[in-house]
């Protein structure tokens, strides 16, 4: 059986963190203790109640009696929202399920503009440095996405079997309209897209390349926090 659960700041008696497991919640609580990536948010937050109360943060079973796991992920996201509309101050930044990572888009997802300044063009296609406010200005979503096509990262060029995305209702148009619509909202290409293990096999392949999270970010259409994070989450 599953169960979600809260991790509590015993400072304020607030959930900053929501999970789902299949172990005794102490056991679970114990293994988010001994982590030792302290880069995510979660991390530091249990790092930072040690340093500054002496206390130790403390779990809370949010429903449990759950059959499949499934229908834990559901609940999972149905915690998640309900959390953050009361105003708790989660650090939850991804929900994996079947090897696909869905993003908080309102936390990781940030502007093409904000990336792709950074990017160096020498690892890249000159062809990506498509955000330039004269373009997005003069041009059409349209022309903007016809002019960048095969520069970045497309998932429906990796997936293999094709009526995975079929399935999942992201034919070929549907994920064109999702970019029409990102461009025009001024977000990065994959903004909100879930991610496939093959985009993650994808990313370590060329990041043990080229470590340069500003290239990747370009080439995923991502922002640097999602592809840091699937990166220390899967790397080696």
């Amino acid at each position: 059986m599953f169960a979600i659960y809260g991790l509590v700041d015993p400072r304020n008696h607030k959930v900053f963190y929501v999970g789902r497991t299949r172990k005794p919640l102490k056991t679970r609580l114990n293994e988010h203790l001994s982590e030792t990536d302290f880069t995510t948010l979660k991390q530091k937050r249990i790092v930072e109640i040690v340093s500054t109360s002496k206390l130790q943060t403390l779990v809370i079973e949010l429903e449990g009696g759950i059959s499949n796991e499934k229908e834990a992920f559901c609940r999972e996201v149905f915690w998640i929202e309900t959390m953050m509309k009361s105003g708790s101050p989660l650090t939850n930044a991804s929900i994996d399920f079947g090897g696909t990572y869905f993003l908080r888009e309102d936390t990781l997802e940030d502007s093409p503009e904000v990336i792709l300044k950074h990017a160096e063009s020498n690892y890249i296609s000159a062809s990506a440095h498509w955000v330039e406010d004269s373009a997005l200005n003069k041009n059409s979503a349209e022309d903007v996405l016809d002019n960048i096509d095969g520069s970045f990262f497309k998932v429906e060029e990796y997936i293999i079997q094709g009526h995975v995305l079929n399935h999942r209702n992201m034919t070929r148009e549907k994920l064109r309209d999702k970019r029409l619509a990102n461009i025009k909202a001024g977000r990065m290409l994959n903004h909100g897209m879930p991610i496939f293990d093959e985009e993650i096999s994808e990313i370590l392949r060329r990041y043990s390349k080229c470590k340069n999270i500003s290239v990747l970010s370009a080439f995923f259409q991502r922002c640097e926090s999602s592809i840091q994070k699937l990166i220390d989450e899967n790397f080696g």
